[in-house]
């Protein structure tokens, strides 16, 4: 019940409610990817990056939706970045997009929010 209520939280881009939700499941299922796809999204939503990179460390290790999911999370996470910390952080954060899903290297290298030519070198790297 809590996955699904949190399933229509995130629907409407409410997140903090949707991690409330998520916060109702047994604490045996926390761990689980179903669980971890959903908290991912929410932290997407909220751009809540330093409380998203261990779990999304954790789903780019699952199938191809939880790559999927995990590359988006270090994908917008480096859009982020390169808009408020820096390339360095930027480029890091790329790579980890890279690491969990090779595919990811296109859509990044086509996404106008980066700096042009800025994430050349470091998808060209990975």
């Amino acid at each position: 019940m809590a996955i699904e209520e949190a399933e229509g939280y995130i629907a409407l881009g409410m997140f903090q409610d949707a991690l409330g939700a998520l916060d109702q499941v047994p604490a045996q299922r926390q761990w689980d990817f179903q669980v971890l796809r959903r908290r991912i999204l929410c932290l997407i939503g909220l751009q809540a990056w330093s409380r998203g990179d261990g779990f999304a460390l954790m789903l780019a290790q699952g199938d191809e939706q939880d790559r999927e999911i995990a590359a988006a999370f270090f994908h917008e996470g480096a859009v982020w970045h390169a808009r408020h910390t820096g390339m360095a952080l930027a480029r890091h954060w790329a790579n980890e997009a890279i690491i969990a899903r090779p595919e990811q290297r296109v859509l990044m290298l086509e996404d106008r929010r980066f700096p042009e030519g800025v994430l050349r070198e470091s998808c060209a790297a990975v």
